[in-house]
């Protein structure tokens, strides 16, 4: 505040705040605050001081989608958006897409990268990242219908292979055909089969 002088007393002084622009940025609105000194013999003067106001804070997230792992069969994937506020206005979002490896089936990412920005120009990021991928496999279905998945389950899979019954697939190279051989067929199943 400021503090008047006078050379013939005390003088008083007083202020009148009128507010200007349109608010909302960095210098764009304020205050003018109007002084005005009044010695004992009714001399004035005035003096005007502009105060600004300073918006330097960036917007903030109030939503980002989170992360999403789908396989390639899994159909469309969903695209939420990003959502932020500003204490002085409104902050706009805008999204970016960058396609890392693909397409399906080979594996591949989406890196959503939102921008907030508010009207002063102050800006905030966030990401999601969506990883796309092979599908896994299910189990191997009881294709016997005997209640449960076993080797003649195994068998009949091999059968649909064009291998007729009683023949012999060496998955594993070993030359003859046993448990590690039906193992390496169910590993491609998935491993929660195992």
């Amino acid at each position: 505040m400021a503090d008047p002088t006078d050379d013939c007393g005390v003088a008083s002084l007083t202020y009148e705040d009128t507010f200007s622009g349109s608010g909302g940025c960095t210098g764009s609105s304020g205050i003018l605050r109007t002084y005005t000194a009044v010695d004992g013999c009714g001399n004035t003067s005035t003096f005007v001081q502009e105060l600004l106001y300073v918006d330097v804070d960036a917007p903030e997230f109030v939503f980002v989608p989170a992360d999403l792992t789908i396989g390639c069969d899994d159909g469309d994937i969903p695209l939420e958006s990003a959502t932020a506020e500003d204490a002085c206005g409104e902050a706009t979002v805008t999204v970016e897409l960058d396609i890392v490896g693909g397409p399906c089936p080979a594996p591949y990412q989406i890196v959503r990268v939102f921008t907030a920005t508010d009207a002063c120009g102050n800006s905030a990021t966030a990401t999601q990242t969506i990883s796309i991928g092979e599908a896994p496999q299910g189990c191997p279905e009881d294709l016997d219908g005997d209640g449960f998945v076993g080797v003649s389950d195994v068998l009949l899979a091999l059968g649909e292979f064009g291998c007729a019954d009683n023949c012999t697939v060496d998955l594993d190279g070993d030359g003859a055909t046993s448990v590690s051989d039906v193992l390496a067929l169910l590993s491609s199943f998935g491993e929660s089969c195992l």
